[in-house]
């Protein structure tokens, strides 16, 4: 095993094992990889990677179970080591993400054929997208995001896209799990 060297691109193959999450001018997803690149060809190598990309094009669609080739600059997620501070690195391990993964533009990747995945779970994903899509569409004002948030939230599990006023109430009255 080389030391990871974040200058240094690596390709991987593998598939997007959780929904797109789209925050600001950055997509996000978590891909599991199964091959990685090496001088005599592709090497099988296990590991999840959340990928992020900016400014991704608008046919860039990784869903669920969609495979794909892409080039990733490799880390490890940082912890800042401050007594009783979030450790940032300790929460990508308790999500089963082993490394960070840049992929410098979304024109670079290359769609696979095939799916990953559990074949049920890829129908899920797919109508719960739909969904998520509907309420964007039907809350794009940005009035109506604290409304979006919560419905997604509660209709659909959905969980990023940043902290919102009823986050504090709903940890306060213990129904955040919900």
């Amino acid at each position: 095993h080389e030391p990871l060297d974040p200058a240094r691109l690596t390709r991987v193959r593998g598939w997007v094992i959780s929904d797109p999450d789209f925050q600001r001018d950055r997509l996000r997803f978590s891909f599991q990889v199964e091959q990685v690149a090496v001088p005599a060809g592709w090497r099988s190598c296990r590991g999840t990677v959340r990928v992020s990309v900016r400014a991704p094009a608008a046919d860039f669609r990784p869903a669920y179970g969609s495979r794909w080739e892409m080039p990733l600059r490799l880390r490890p997620g940082k912890s800042f080591r401050n007594p009783g501070a979030f450790d940032y690195r300790l929460a990508l391990e308790a999500d089963g993400i082993h490394l960070l993964g840049s992929l410098k533009s979304s024109r670079l990747a290359e769609s696979l054929p095939g799916e990953g995945g559990f074949a049920p779970l890829v129908a899920i994903h797919c109508l719960r997208s739909r969904w998520k899509a509907r309420l964007d569409a039907s809350f794009h004002d940005p009035k109506g995001q604290e409304s979006r948030r919560f419905l997604a939230a509660i209709l659909l599990g959905e969980r990023e896209g940043g902290e919102g006023r009823t986050d504090a109430l709903f940890r306060r009255t213990g129904v955040y799990h919900i």
